[in-house]
């Protein structure tokens, strides 16, 4: 039934037809314009603006938002393009925004949404974090989308003057915040990202990738960077974690034995793939489990190490003050 469905998907999308699907939500300050005015300051003419405009920041949500579901996961997996203008991709906030609670970001990976970290998230020390969550169209190119969640984060941190950003994510997820940070560096943002955990990231791609650029009529974007060869992985841990960064890689190891993937796997993203060696270099430490790629986010055992990390997190508290140099 699944094959069936991506099939008819694909052939929805070959054919231009769009589901429309949106939703509202509320903004997290009454300052909303101040995103429209981030905008304006990046060059509301550039590309980046224009498509920036599609996306929603700061509005408070639940995990059980409607804009979160299936279908426009989907949508956002076959046809990006028709996602954008009309479902509300986004960097979103369970709850209002408090000074005195650092922020953790949630990314999701491809077909994915912010609801494959309800486990996760309820878990979570409310006393000392609060959840934020990244919604996007997972068919589209990753190096955009780490460039284009670097602007939202730099525009929260304009608005809302936090410091310190935490970071949590899944499979593809782990590239496209891995990106966002490099930008982060690049462009001298004033924020620290004192803790980074990414759960079964494909650090070296996916084989279907490149074998679906290859023999695939229609070609999801996301694919040119999720290649093993693609210059995006190639590049991606060209610029070093900010040395305050504690990197935190884990990983699953509960696969069969596939066509499309290495023999030893978590049952989507080979075990070679997961552990590359520039991501071992960086990490502080790493986790394995016996779980597969998606089991690992409702794992007890990982949960517990996940909330262990947070819980010994160099974070200092929001509300201290910065010491004048």
């Amino acid at each position: 039934m699944r094959h069936l469905e991506s099939k008819h998907l694909r052939t929805l999308a070959l054919a231009g037809l769009v589901l429309l699907t949106a939703a509202a939500g509320k903004p997290a300050w009454s300052g909303l314009p101040d995103w429209r005015r981030y905008l304006e300051i990046i060059n509301p003419m550039s590309d980046i603006a224009t498509e920036l405009r599609h996306y929603h920041v700061g509005q408070v949500v639940s995990l059980d938002d409607p804009r979160f579901s299936a279908t426009n996961v989907r949508w956002g997996l076959w046809v990006p393009q028709e996602f954008l203008p009309d479902t509300g991709a986004g960097l979103y906030f369970l709850q209002e925004y408090a000074s005195d609670k650092t922020p953790i970001l949630f990314v999701h990976g491809s077909g994915g949404n912010p609801t494959d970290f309800r486990f996760l998230i309820e878990g979570l020390d409310r006393s000392r974090y609060q959840p934020w969550v990244y919604f996007y169209p997972t068919g589209t190119r990753l190096e955009r989308q780490s460039e284009l969640l670097h602007h939202m984060i730099t525009a929260l941190q304009n608005q809302l003057e936090f410091r310190q950003l935490c970071v949590l994510a899944h499979s593809m997820g782990g590239l496209v915040a891995r990106g966002a940070i490099s930008e982060a560096v690049k462009r001298s943002t004033p924020i620290e990202f004192p803790t980074f955990i990414t759960l079964s990231t494909p650090w070296q791609g996916h084989a279907g990738a490149e074998k679906g650029l290859a023999q695939s009529p229609a070609v999801v974007p996301a694919w040119r960077d999720m290649a093993p060869s693609s210059p995006f992985l190639k590049n991606i841990w060209e610029i070093p974690l900010p040395k305050k960064t504690a990197f935190y890689l884990i990983f699953g190891y509960s696969g069969d034995f596939s066509l499309m993937i290495n023999r030893n796997n978590d049952g989507a993203v080979s075990l070679a793939s997961e552990l590359d060696p520039r991501a071992q270099v960086a990490a502080r430490r790493t986790f394995g489990f016996n779980e597969d790629h998606g089991g690992i986010l409702s794992s007890p055992a990982v949960s517990q190490v996940v909330h262990t990390i947070l819980s010994n997190s160099e974070v200092q508290a929001p509300w201290a003050e910065r010491k004048i140099e």
